[in-house]
């Protein structure tokens, strides 16, 4: 499915949530993008639930840094024709109001260290 969606669309970044994949391995996103420039990072699976993955062309966007908590991922990164610095998100937020508070307040803080925009995918219960 997501080999299709990255094909068929011309994906040039994706990210994933309740991957529930332990560790993702090269051959399987670079066969995903079909070329050898795919690069990724990832928050592992616990026992089959959960997980999230960010993965993208680095021909298209270089990764400078990234943030990870059981709950998201960020990737700081530039988008290589414009130079245009950025973070990319994806979020697993938890099903408990209190619980998804703290993944927010969380993710505030570190975003007030940034004036770069951040771009947020995932799911919100």
């Amino acid at each position: 499915m997501v080999k299709r969606l990255i094909r068929k669309e011309k994906l040039d970044l994706i990210g994933l949530t309740e991957t529930k994949i332990q560790e993702f391995k090269a051959w399987d996103l670079k066969r995903c993008w079909g070329n050898t420039t795919a690069d990724w990072e990832q928050v592992t699976a616990r026992q089959n639930s959960g997980g999230a993955l960010i993965t993208w062309n680095q021909q298209i966007f270089s990764k400078l840094n990234y943030f990870t908590m059981q709950r998201w991922l960020c990737i700081v990164g530039e988008l290589n024709e414009s130079k245009t610095k950025c973070v990319f998100c994806v979020v697993f937020a938890p099903n408990s109001h209190d619980e998804r508070q703290v993944v927010w307040d969380h993710l505030r803080r570190i975003k007030a260290h940034f004036q770069i925009p951040w771009i947020i995918m995932g799911v919100n219960s």
